[in-house]
């Protein structure tokens, strides 16, 4: 617990390090006329990958596999132990439609914009406040900046945060002594940085290696576009019978277009006027093979080699146990980005809105991706016919509801709606399980109301099934729709 005396020791709450390596100074970082340090803009490399994304399929694909686990990932925001209502009112604020009260911009919008950090280290949006009619402060929009105009500014001292600048325009900014920037300070800013695990202060771009064997390819291409033309067109050798006669049939020859026709004299029947030189043809298979290695460095080093798989199949190489192991792996990383998004956005989006509604003691909500994996959502359903089967279950009640959550999220419900459906059913199985047989009091023991419970969810998400329409669940002798053999 922090005391009087803690307080007024000049230690405490003070940064003494700092993020620059000042014996290693970086060549893209300044000092402003405020004794702030500013990471210049990186347009130059932003605008490489740009045009790499839009003429090279290789490298395109590889940015979709990065991107589209993240845009596409089932997401929540988790309620804190002491909660007051500002996870509903996070919840409202972040999922309401635009039409109805919400953002401008969505932040399933505003996630896929983060994730081009994964290709250009950091991205900007500046937060747009607005007030509600109920009085509650909340996001107009979260207005995207482009990167490649941006740049980053840190205290000198210790190297926090303090927002981005934007070159915008030099007529807007005129005797404003801003020349054309203007500044968005970092409580105004969103600022995500990619890759902080290995370099907190400038972040990394996941298509580091595959922008660099791209400019290898463009100069590969380049030669193998000469070889082919070398071989594809003719080269031929003219006679006379003298050097001048020789260069004049070369000349003439060199002047013919299709199905030309040349008249020449020679001085002998066994005279040769022309011979084709032909070339062996060997070298397409080394330029074929340099190609290949470069698009295998650029898929492993991101752990994306399953998108070799298909190129390989037609070696006969790849299997299917392969391409299942690389893509597990890959999605693992995937959701390694995932949380690291999530965390930039519980700390620079939701605690601001908590602590602005709510006071600076209130806890906050933390927003969560749900596990990006390729059979999470068949583990669920499992786990959940194998508790409806189970004769008893020691599980807590809670971990029922946090299943239910979850399978919800998987099959595309709505949380609250899945919740009420499943809260009647659970009633009407109690009642058809009392009229069947059951004994009344089992219902209302905790054993009996928890296997009501995931009774009503089977029935809920069961195959065939309409979800949202409740009905009496029909019987079939002495067991209630739905139910499990056993259960």
């Amino acid at each position: 617990m922090t005391t009087p005396e803690d307080i007024r020791d000049p230690m405490i709450d003070r940064e003494v390090g700092t993020y620059f390596d000042w014996v290693d100074w970086p060549t893209n970082l300044f000092t402003d006329e405020r004794n702030r340090i500013i990471h210049q803009s990186e347009r130059v490399f932003i605008s490489d990958v740009e045009q790499m994304l839009r003429t090279d399929g290789t490298a395109q694909s590889i940015e979709t596999a990065l991107t589209m686990p993240l845009r596409q990932a089932n997401l929540t925001f988790e309620k804190p132990v002491k909660d007051k209502g500002q996870t509903e009112f996070i919840r409202d604020a972040f999922g309401c439609s635009y039409e109805n009260g919400g953002m401008e911009t969505s932040l399933d919008l505003v996630i896929a914009q983060m994730t081009w950090a994964t290709s250009v280290r950091r991205t900007y949006h500046e937060k747009v406040w607005t007030r509600r009619k109920d009085g509650k402060i909340v996001y107009k929009k979260l207005a995207w900046r482009p990167p490649s105009s941006c740049e980053l500014i840190r205290d000198r001292e210790n190297g926090e945060l303090r927002g981005f600048r934007q070159f915008q325009d030099w007529e807007i900014t005129k005797g404003t002594g801003k020349d054309g920037y203007v500044e968005i300070p970092s409580k105004n800013a969103l600022i995500y940085i990619h890759g902080q695990h290995r370099d907190p202060l400038s972040g990394v771009s996941d298509l580091q290696v595959t922008w660099w064997a791209h400019q290898l390819k463009q100069k590969l291409l380049f030669l193998w576009s000469l070889f082919l033309s070398n071989q594809g067109l003719p080269k031929l050798v003219a006679y006379g019978k003298d050097d001048i006669e020789a260069k004049k049939n070369a000349t003439m020859l060199a002047g013919l277009r299709s199905s030309g026709v040349l008249g020449m004299v020679r001085n002998s029947v066994d005279d040769k006027l022309f011979e084709i030189l032909e070339t062996s043809g060997q070298g397409a298979a080394q330029f074929k093979e340099l190609t290949e290695y470069l698009d295998s460095q650029a898929t492993r080093s991101v752990m994306a080699g399953w998108l070799d798989l298909t190129t390989a199949a037609n070696s006969g190489i790849g299997s299917y146990a392969l391409s299942s192991d690389q893509s597990g792996i890959f999605l693992a990383s995937r959701y390694a980005v995932a949380k690291e998004i999530a965390s930039t956005i519980t700390q620079q989006l939701v605690a601001p809105l908590v602590w602005l509604n709510f006071g600076p003691e209130a806890e906050v909500p933390r927003l969560v991706f749900e596990k990006i994996s390729t059979d999470q959502a068949a583990k669920a359903m499992g786990m959940l016919q194998t508790l409806g089967a189970a004769q008893n279950m020691n599980v807590p009640e809670g971990f029922i509801d946090l299943l239910m959550e979850r399978v919800a999220q998987y099959l595309d419900l709505d949380d609250e709606k899945v919740a009420k459906i499943i809260e009647d059913r659970q009633e009407q199985v109690r009642v058809a399980a009392e009229a069947a047989g059951r004994p009344p009091e089992q219902s209302d023991t905790p054993q009996g109301q928890l296997s009501d419970k995931v009774q009503a969810i089977m029935d809920t998400v069961a195959p065939g099934g309409t979800v949202g329409n409740v009905a009496t669940p029909p019987q079939t002798g002495d067991q209630p729709q739905g139910a499990v053999p056993g259960a």
